[in-house]
Order: structure tokens, then sequence, then C-alpha cells
């Protein structure tokens, strides 16, 4: 593709670069990227012996359409709770640069949990993360590809 094209989902253009993918809202893209990256979140407090729990009911007491964070770390640190809400924004509107604090926290105690080196752990984590967001990335563009919607099947493309 050398010259945008309309996307087959929502007629917004796409750039060669796929841009419009990462924040597309139609086929359900950015919410399969949001639970893999909350499923990735839950993964890693499993591996660090944290029992998080993915939408805890009742977190938020009785309200009526308030929903809970996405996991929720009942122990985590002096008695009190770490509730992550996973975020999905495009990188090209939002610099996200402060996001960052929580997960590394998450990392920080997972890699002592573990008794391993935190910059051994925390690079390997970030590259999860990466990999994860990636895949879904290149799944939406794919989803987009040649201006009509992508079947699933690599040799149409």
């Amino acid at each position: 593709m050398d010259h945008e094209i309309p996307c087959p989902l929502c007629k917004q253009p796409i750039n060669i670069f796929g841009d419009h993918a990462t924040c597309c809202a139609k086929k359900g893209d950015v919410i399969i990227r949001h639970n893999s990256l909350r499923n990735l979140i839950d993964s890693i407090g499993t591996d660090a012996l944290l029992s998080p729990v993915m939408e805890k009911k009742g977190i938020l007491g009785n309200t009526t359409g308030r929903r809970p964070g996405d996991v929720t770390f009942q122990r985590w640190a002096e008695g009190k709770a770490l509730v992550i809400d996973v975020a999905v924004t495009s990188p090209l509107v939002d610099p996200c640069n402060w996001y960052v604090a929580v997960p590394r926290q998450l990392f920080r105690f997972a890699a002592k949990r573990l008794g391993r080196e935190f910059t051994s752990y925390c690079g390997r984590a970030w590259a999860r993360v990466s990999c994860n967001l990636q895949r879904s990335v290149s799944q939406a563009i794919l989803n987009r590809i040649d201006g009509r919607e992508f079947d699933g099947n690599l040799a149409d493309v």
C-alpha cells in the first residue's frame, strides 16, 4: 500500500503506516488489545504469587453502572490493595509517559517475590508488554489491509 485508502470498517483514511488501526473503534480491536494487556498483567501477578483477581465484583460498593478495575491485587503492600485499570490509548495522541509507574512497581514486586534481579525481570516484562501491543496492532492492521476486511487468510494478502 503506497497511498491512503479508506478503512473498510469506518471509512476513515488509513495512511501507509497503518496508524488508523491503533484507534479505530470498529471490529472490537481496541477491546481485544485491552483484554490482552489485562490478561498479561494478571499473568505477571500470578507469576509473582500475588493472587490477582480480574474485574473483582463489589470492589466499588453498591454502585450502578460503574465497573471495577481490571486486575485487583488484594495484598499489595502494608495491607492495602492495588487495583489496575488498563487503558488503551493511541500513542499518536497521548504520550502515556506517566502510565509506566504502576507496571514498574508491579515488576519490582514480582522480581523481588521471584528472587530475580529487577533490571533483568523488568526488561523481560516490558518486552512482553511490547510484543503484546505489537501483536494486537498488527492484527488490527491486518483487519483493514488493502481497503477490505481481513478474513484471517494470509493467502489473500
